[in-house]
């Protein structure tokens, strides 16, 4: 994909072209490219499930506009087990900037101190949430910039709404791309994600069988048959595969 160059007041244009993106690479090239429009210098978008707290971080997604030698870092001394701005990011929606967190622990007040020399000197977390999956899959975009903060804080603090909007594109993007990568991966029809959804809203047989115009012992076949793509044999399990997955809002 061939990334144009724009002027900062085509911004939004920009933002508008990332939801036809087809890779995950050009995704992140023309993130970097409206970051660097709107004055930062750096940027790290990830993803996650809001209850992924593992060591292994089955559930996160990245897209990384800096020196991958401050991810390395950070991978290498596992912040991210107590990353102060992913648990702002949980249970908050406000940008905010990155210095006004409160730090609990001198591994939190290293991970900022290291961050600031990769490019990090100022910086803001502006959390993402989509009402799709508003407790299940959040963003977390850490905009920084790479000069004190009297001067990058309130550069960021102007275009904070552009960098919201930002952030909401790349969640859409991200949930659209995880769907539709589970429904290849499970061989699921749209009517059968429709079923899995329908399980996890909590509807019983005989309300789905009376949506769907079938009876309840069809409906048993087709769920029966679900179970099978996801080799479980309870249909609970499979809705649980299918949420860790992304296809479930």
């Amino acid at each position: 994909m061939e990334i144009e160059h724009f002027l900062p007041q085509d911004a939004y244009v920009a933002l508008g072209k990332i939801a036809r993106c087809q890779s995950e690479a050009d995704v992140a090239s023309l993130t970097k490219q409206v970051v660097l429009v709107l004055g930062a210098t750096s940027y790290v978008y990830s993803t996650l499930t809001s209850d992924d707290r593992s060591n292994d971080r089955e559930s996160y997604r990245y897209f990384i506009g800096c020196d991958p030698q401050w991810c390395r870092i950070y991978n290498e001394r596992k912040w991210f087990m107590n990353d102060p701005f992913v648990e702002y990011s949980r249970y908050n929606t406000e940008p905010i900037i990155a210095d006004q967190i409160v730090l609990q622990t001198s591994g939190q007040i290293e991970m900022l101190s290291v961050a600031a020399t990769y490019g990090f000197k100022s910086g803001m977390v502006i959390p993402t949430h989509s009402s799709q999956s508003a407790n299940e899959r959040i963003g977390l975009l850490y905009i920084g910039v790479d000069a004190p903060a009297d001067v990058g804080n309130q550069l960021m603090h102007l275009h904070r709404i552009s960098y919201r909007a930002l952030g909401m594109e790349l969640l859409d993007w991200w949930i659209r791309f995880l769907r539709a990568e589970a429904a290849r991966k499970f061989n699921l029809s749209e009517e059968e994600i429709n079923m899995l959804q329908q399980v996890k809203n909590g509807a019983a047989v005989t309300e789905l069988s009376a949506k769907l115009g079938i009876t309840s012992s069809k409906l048993y076949r087709l769920l029966n048959v679900i179970q099978d793509k996801f080799n479980v044999d309870k249909i609970g399990a499979a809705v649980a595969i299918a949420k860790f997955n992304g296809l479930l809002g």
